[in-house]
């Protein structure tokens, strides 16, 4: 089990984390595997009409439920993958 921390844009991450996007579109370079563990830095986050971008990190961990690769006849390129992510509980 690995943990990726990757970045994600801010309008993606809202949905993500209500839980209505349970899945991630990821260029496949990291040999994602089921139950390997996501932590997000949020990117691209505009602050006021001055519209300064900050940054952060988030403490919520995401698991890797299922992976989809080397699907080809739907579209999906060869060097891409979807992530089917579940978040995980704090306790």
């Amino acid at each position: 089990m690995e943990l990726h921390k990757l970045k994600i844009k801010y309008k993606y991450w809202l949905e993500v984390n209500c839980e209505n996007k349970p899945f991630e579109l990821r260029k496949n370079d990291r040999d994602y595997q089921v139950d390997d563990l996501i932590n997000f830095t949020v990117v691209d986050l505009p602050i006021g009409k001055g519209v300064k971008v900050i940054s952060f990190s988030t403490t919520t961990v995401y698991q890797i439920t299922y992976v989809l690769k080397n699907c080809s006849e739907y579209g999906l390129d060869k060097d891409y993958c979807i992530l089917g992510i579940m978040k995980l509980e704090h306790k």
